[in-house]
């Protein structure tokens, strides 16, 4: 067996395979790039409070020590 026939048909094998392998990684980068960009998906329902009393708090104090406002403009 020649060398030169043996890298005929060993050379087309390892281009496709190396080929093969950057395309792979490149379509897996644009389809981890792409679920990256998608907007967030909250599960949980978020509703404004109106009024402290909604949620079954009488004081402001309570209020803001329970949610963690420490400013007076979210109320």
């Amino acid at each position: 067996m020649n060398m030169f026939y043996f890298m005929e048909s060993v050379f087309p094998l390892f281009f496709i395979i190396i080929c093969g392998f950057i395309l792979f990684t490149i379509f897996q980068g644009i389809k981890e790039w792409s679920n990256n960009n998608k907007q967030p998906n909250y599960l949980l329902k978020v509703r404004q409070i109106e009024n402290m009393y909604e949620i079954g708090v009488e004081k402001r104090e309570t209020f803001l020590i329970r949610y963690r406002l420490y400013s007076y403009k979210f109320i």
